[in-house]
Formats: C-alpha cells, sequence, structure tokens
C-alpha cells in the first residue's frame, strides 16, 4: 500500500518508515528509524511501541523494560495534561507488551473514564483490583466508577473493603453517603456525610465558629444558625427544616448566598436571614442545613413536604405578568439547561454530565400552542442562546434575573419548568410549581433511583431519566410527547 509521506511532519515520517521495515523484518532498521522519531517526540507512543517490538525481536529483552516504562511515563504525563484518549493509547501498548500491573491496569482505567467509557473502564478497574486486593486507590477509583454505572450495592461493598484496608481513609467512608441516599438509606446516609468535616470544611460561610456545633442538644431559648453549604440549589431544598428546627424551642438564623437572601427572608421558622459576607450576631449554636437531617433523623417518609414552603413577592409577580403580558391560552414553558459552571475538574464533569446544549432541544421547540421562556442564567449557555438559529423560539427575559427572587416571581407567572439537575428545578419546586427535571445517567444521590417523582417535592416534580450516559436524544423524545399530551389537555 502506498502511504504518502510528503504530507506527514519528520517524526511521522521516521514512524511510518520504521514501522514498514518492521514489518519487512528489519527489525534493526525499524529500531533506529524509531528512535529519530523519538529524538523528535520523546512521548511517541507508536515510536515507543516499536522500539519495544523490535528490540524484543532482536533478542535483547533487556532494554524493552526501560521503553515501556518510557510507554507508561507518557502516559502519566498526557493524564496530568487532560489528555485521555493519548494517555489510555500509552498504557493500552504497555498491557499489548504482555506488561499489564495493576498500576497499568489502573490508568487505563482512569483514562477511559475520563472518556466516559465507563463500562469498559469497569473491566480494568477489576483486573487492577484482582492482581492487588490490597491496593487502596484501585478500590476506590472500583468502587467511585461503580456509583457512575448506578451500581450502588456493588459500590458500598467496594468502599466497604477500602475502609478495611485504612479505617480512617475519607473517601472510603465519606464517598458511601451518596450511594445510601441514592438507595433511600437515608440513616447511614446522613451519617457518612458528616464525614465531610473530617476534611477541609467546605461551605459558603467562613465565620469564626466560636460556640458549640448543634448535634441535638437542648435549644429551648436558645439562638441556632443554620448556614448554606455548597450550592444554592442544596440550600433552597433544606432550608425547609428550619422551621422543625424553630419547633424545638430555638431563635433560628438563616445564612445563605447572598442571591437568596430576599428569597428566604421570611420563611417560616427563621427570625433573620443572614447574606453571605454580612455580620453574624450573637448565636448559642450553629449547623449545616445539611446535618439538620441527620439531627432530626429524618427519613424517607418525614421529610417535611408541605408546598409550596418558599413563595414569591407579589408584587414582583405582578411586575413580571405586566413583562410577559396577558395571559394567550399558549402554555407557557420555562427551560434551563444548563448547570452553573464551577472551576474544579470534577465540578466540571459533573457539569458536562448534567448540561444539554441548547441545540438539543430543537425537538421542543417546534411545538405549536407553547410559549417557551429562557430561565438561564450564565455567560456561557446565554451564549448558546444568542447564537443560535433558535433564539426566535424562545423569549429570553434573564437579564431581569437581579437574585433567585426575581427568578421566583418569573416562575409564578409560568406553567411549567423544564430543567436539568440545577438550583433553578429547587426553586420551582420549593415554589410548588410543575418541574420536569431531565435528570443525567447516575444522577444526584437526591433523586434516587428509577422513581419518576420524588419525595423532596411531592406531586409537582417529575423526573425524566436517561437509560445510558449521554443519551439526552430519548429523554428529550420522551418529554416531546409529555409535552405534546400536557397541551392537548388543555385544549
Amino acid at each position: 500500500m502506498f502511504v504518502d509521506l510528503s504530507a506527514m511532519s519528520q517524526q511521522d515520517q521516521f514512524t511510518r518508515t520504521g514501522l514498514t521495515a518492521a514489518a519487512l523484518g528489519n527489525h534493526q532498521q525499524a529500531f533506529d528509524l524509531f528512535q529519530q522519531a523519538l529524538q523528535l517526540d520523546p512521548r511517541d507512543s507508536e515510536a515507543l511501541y516499536g522500539c519495544c517490538l523490535a528490540l524484543k525481536a532482536l533478542d535483547r529483552h533487556g532494554p524493552v523494560l526501560a521503553y515501556a516504562n518510557r510507554l507508561f511515563q507518557a502516559g502519566f504525563a498526557y493524564t496530568k495534561e487532560s489528555q485521555p484518549q493519548a494517555a489510555l493509547d500509552c498504557f493500552e501498548k504497555v498491557i499489548a507488551l504482555g506488561l499489564g500491573s495493576t498500576q497499568v491496569y489502573l490508568s487505563c482505567g482512569m483514562s477511559l473514564r475520563a472518556l466516559e467509557r465507563r463500562d469498559e473502564a469497569l473491566s480494568y478497574l477489576e483486573k487492577a483490583c484482582a492482581l492487588t486486593p490490597g491496593d487502596i486507590h484501585a478500590t476506590l477509583v472500583h468502587a467511585l466508577l461503580l456509583q457512575e454505572l448506578n451500581r450502588h450495592r456493588e459500590a458500598l461493598l467496594a468502599y466497604r473493603r477500602a475502609a478495611e484496608l485504612e479505617p480512617d481513609n475519607f473517601a472510603a467512608n465519606f464517598n458511601q453517603y451518596a450511594s445510601h441516599l441514592a438507595l433511600g438509606e437515608f440513616a447511614a446516609g446522613w451519617e457518612k456525610f458528616d464525614w465531610r468535616w473530617r476534611n477541609t470544611p467546605n461551605h459558603q460561610f467562613s465565620p469564626d465558629f466560636a460556640q458549640q456545633l448543634w448535634n441535638g442538644q437542648e435549644l429551648a431559648g436558645k439562638t441556632i444558625v443554620l448556614y448554606a453549604e455548597h450550592g444554592q440549589g442544596d440550600a433552597i431544598q433544606f432550608c425547609r427544616l428550619a422551621q422543625a428546627v424553630a419547633e424545638r424551642g430555638a431563635t433560628v438564623l438563616l445564612a445563605v448566598h447572598a442571591s437568596l437572601k430576599k428569597l428566604l427572608t421570611g420563611l417560616a421558622g427563621t427570625t433573620q436571614v443572614i447574606g453571605q459576607g454580612e455580620t453574624m450576631p450573637p448565636y448559642d449554636y450553629h449547623c449545616p442545613l445539611m446535618s439538620v437531617p441527620r439531627v432530626l433523623g429524618v427519613t424517607q417518609d418525614t421529610i417535611p413536604s408541605a408546598l409550596p414552603y418558599l413563595h414569591a413577592d407579589p408584587a414582583k409577580v405582578r411586575h413580571w405578568a405586566g413583562r410577559i403580558g396577558a395571559p394567550s391560552g399558549r402554555l407557557r414553558v420555562g427551560l434551563t439547561w444548563a448547570g452553573e459552571a464551577r472551576p474544579e475538574p470534577d465540578e466540571i464533569a459533573m457539569n458536562r454530565r448534567r448540561s444539554i446544549a441548547f441545540a438539543q432541544l430543537a425537538t421542543l421547540l417546534d411545538l405549536p400552542g407553547i410559549d417557551f421562556y429562557s430561565v438561564q442564567k450564565g455567560q456561557a449557555a446565554q451564549d448558546e442562546l444568542q447564537q443560535s438559529s433558535l433564539k426566535h423560539r424562545v423569549i429570553d427575559l434573564s437579564a431581569g434575573f437581579s437574585d433567585f427572587a426575581e427568578t421566583a416571581a418569573l416562575l409564578e407567572n409560568l406553567d411549567l419548568l423544564i430543567s436539568v439537575d440545577t438550583a433553578v428545578a429547587h426553586l420551582a419546586g420549593a415554589l410548588g410549581k410543575p418541574v420536569w427535571l431531565l435528570n443525567r445517567y447516575a444522577g444526584c444521590w437526591r433523586w434516587e433511583l428509577e422513581h419518576s417523582d420524588s419525595p423532596w417535592y411531592p406531586g409537582v416534580l417529575r423526573i425524566f431519566r436517561q437509560s445510558a450516559a449521554n443519551d439526552w436524544d430519548s429523554v428529550l423524545a420522551e418529554v416531546r410527547h409529555a409535552l405534546q399530551e400536557l397541551n392537548k389537555g388543555r385544549e
């Protein structure tokens, strides 16, 4: 077969010519050509692999290991540079040489996971764990992958094996919480979730909590600060528990993101809402909002589920009604297609999995009798809308969302919100507004498994789930059919 070398780089020419020489049995010539390629690119995986094969053919087995190690190190370098496909190519070549080890199989599995080829990654991780059952890193990655494949029972067994290897290992204990909660095992889940405080505290507020952490102590006549952690959706979901704490006789102060202060002011059970960065009044106890379920012993059956527990400002509702105009008889549907972008690598990957490209919503936007409204925040997602040829099908009023109080007022004027798993979905549920959640495969624990409803927002939240990773097409086809049926029922 003729190969045109003129269009190749000099390095590629050396590599290709070396491969041809090897195929003809000229192994010393092949080795010399591969060496020249490596002088131009020391991480050329084809050349490194070719050197190994040539040396084996020449019965020079000693140097083979050195070149195989260079091949592995090249893969490791690609991994650090977030080039999982190039890394995988290196690791698989090491295995093809018959030099697979726990570390090599683990590295293959992690590269495949980064490429979101989880089923393939699992077989490599199983080999890594079988080779060295005491390797806690391999055991933990295996457990994490099982979680991402919705195999939560197996994931718990793997995490427990890791905890047996290192009883105080943070990930081996903490990561169990998501599987327990996804399975509806709230008591075990809340307990494991509190392991987060054994690691670096991660919450939106960093006051000097000089007073005692509340862990069920008597609260009559005491003041307690319940404060937000992590995202705004978490705060919206768990702020409902303030009333149950107040019923124990406490004065409840609620510390939340500044964007939530107006919305949550007046929340049942709270005396004062404090925005991030504001001075904390005197208090006796503090407790993160997401630890309150453990202290109160919240189960699936005892979630405070009366809706709505949040309310939009009537004046703001009227303002948005004026902007939208009088009801026309057409269905009014809000759309949120992307989550908040965060800088951490794991958060970037999660946000990519939970978000939808605006263009994918085209299957909904041609439905007659429906007005679609953008409830999307975030510059990147907004740019998607503005650059789309379908932007005329969506009414974009999101520039008026100064905070969640404004968003709530708009939602009160809509018939339905269709949203990916982000804070706006929680907001609609808390307002008692119908919300259809587009849920990624192996989604967040709070939406549990298989159900199309949720005990957190009963009667208003409907879940449309991916049956396979990244398969939004089937989800949106199901949503399209449901929208047609909903609109037909209004006729």
